[in-house]
């Protein structure tokens, strides 16, 4: 089999007889690619999710609300972004980054349900736990806001603040044990 870098410089070829012999080769090691296929209540082709809005978008990925249409429930779906999608080391580190948060297994850690690609372009992309909820970022705006009208007390504090705070730090830190 040949190893992951050298199917990525022969992803760059464009002719469709060389794609199409690349597509047939049986993985190379540690390849995680994987396309999913869930029968359908009908024969036509249809899509596992429905994208329903950004989530957000950080420097290597965007994050959408998505609609899984197999398990009828809503997921966080991160893909990368189109402006990096022919860059090879971007994928490298998008799929590592799925590897890595799919292994760690923590209350304070969003699971990872799948690791996938679209069939129409290949692009990777990995489903996660939705999430809903404040950030941390916004809850201590929230709590300076109130703090600014009334002074705060200590109970308030630990609530809105540190309880959060002290999660993040678990997570961190497990993730730390695990070599992360």
């Amino acid at each position: 089999a040949l190893p992951i870098e050298a199917r990525e410089i022969l992803q760059e070829i464009k002719t469709p007889q060389v794609r199409q012999s690349i597509h047939g080769l049986a993985p190379a090691r540690g390849h995680v690619l994987v396309e999913t296929l869930v029968p359908r209540a009908n024969q036509r082709e249809s899509l596992r999710y429905t994208l329903t809005r950004l989530h957000a978008e950080g420097g290597l990925g965007k994050i959408w609300i998505a609609h899984d249409t197999d398990l009828n429930r809503d997921v966080a779906l991160k893909e990368i972004k189109s402006s990096t999608v022919p860059n090879p080391e971007s994928w490298r580190r998008f799929l590592k980054e799925a590897q890595i948060t799919g292994q760690l297994e923590h209350p304070n850690i969003v699971p990872v349900y799948e690791l996938a690609r679209r069939k129409e372009d290949d692009q990777p992309f990995y489903t996660m736990r939705f999430l809903r909820g404040q950030t941390l970022r916004d809850a201590i705006a929230e709590f300076h806001r109130r703090r600014a009208a009334k002074p705060a007390n200590r109970l308030e504090l630990q609530r809105q603040l540190l309880e959060p705070f002290v999660k993040v730090c678990q997570a961190v830190g497990y993730a730390h044990s695990r070599g992360v």
